[in-house]
C-alpha cells in the first residue's frame, strides 16, 4: 500500500511538473464541483440523492457531496492533453442501518446516520481529443481522508427523535488510489466535466472483515471557471 501511495504521488508530481513547464500552452480553471457516492455490489451502505430536504434529519439537505479545485489543462498535440488537479471535497452517504431498542428492549426502528468524508483528490489524466472541444480521458489518481464523521440520533423523553452529537470514523482507509475515467467538453472559455472514480481498494481498513466487500466509487460533475492561460 505504502508503495502504490509512493508510486501514485511521484507520478501525480512528474505529470504537474510537465503540466507547469512553459514549453506547452497550459489553461489554469477554478472547479467547483458536486460528487455523489455509488455503493459497490456487496456494498451494505446506502446514497443520499433520494432525500433532497427533509426538516426532521441534520444535516436537512442530504443531496450528494461538493467540494472546490483547481485544474491546469496542458496542450500537447493536436489529439493530446494533459489534465491534472486537486480537490477539497465534502462526500455524504448514509451508514448502515441498526435496530434501535430502548432500554426495556422495544423496537425503536432501523435508523441510518448521516455521514460525510472530507477528502483531498489528486487525479492526472491523459485527455484524447475527440471532436472541437470534446474529449475523453484516464489516469491515475487517489484520495486522501482528511475527516470522516457520523451524525447519530438520540431519543428524548417522548418518542421523538432529535438530531445527534458527530462521531469520528476511524475505522476507514486514509488513502484511496484510484482510476479515473473522464469526459470534458469545452465550450468557449468554460469547461465542463463528468468523471468517474473507480475505488482499487475496500473503504475500511484492513483489519475488519468489510475491508474488501464495503466499497465506494465516486461521481464527479465539475464546472471549469477559466483563471489564467500561460
Amino acid at each position: 500500500m505504502q508503495h502504490f501511495l509512493r508510486l501514485t504521488l511521484g507520478l501525480f508530481v512528474v505529470l504537474s511538473t510537465q503540466a507547469f513547464s512553459q514549453s506547452s500552452p497550459t489553461e489554469w480553471y477554478f472547479t467547483p464541483n458536486a460528487n455523489l457516492y455509488l455503493p459497490g455490489q456487496s456494498s451494505d451502505k446506502a446514497t443520499s440523492p433520494l432525500l433532497w430536504y427533509d426538516h426532521n434529519r441534520s444535516p436537512r439537505v442530504q443531496v450528494g457531496g461538493f467540494g472546490i479545485g483547481t485544474t491546469a489543462l496542458t496542450t500537447w498535440t493536436r489529439s493530446f492533453s494533459l489534465k491534472t488537479q486537486a480537490n477539497l471535497s465534502r462526500n455524504s452517504y448514509w451508514d448502515s442501518p441498526f435496530d434501535v431498542r430502548d432500554q426495556d428492549g422495544r423496537a425503536r426502528g432501523f435508523f441510518q446516520g448521516a455521514a460525510s468524508d472530507y477528502t483531498l483528490g489528486l487525479t492526472s489524466t491523459l485527455q484524447l481529443g475527440l471532436t472541437k472541444g470534446l474529449s475523453v480521458g484516464t489516469g491515475l489518481g487517489g484520495r486522501m481522508l482528511l475527516v470522516s464523521q457520523t451524525r447519530w440520533w438520540d431519543f428524548d423523553n417522548s418518542i421523538e427523535l432529535t438530531p445527534g452529537k458527530l462521531y469520528p470514523n476511524k475505522q476507514y482507509r486514509r488513502f484511496m488510489p484510484v482510476v479515473p475515467a473522464e469526459v470534458m467538453w469545452k465550450a468557449g472559455q468554460v469547461m465542463l466535466n463528468a468523471r468517474y472514480e473507480w475505488s482499487l481498494l475496500g473503504d475500511w481498513k484492513s483489519m475488519y472483515p468489510m475491508s474488501q466487500s464495503e466499497k465506494h466509487n465516486l461521481l464527479v460533475v465539475e464546472v471549469g471557471i477559466p483563471l489564467s492561460r500561460n
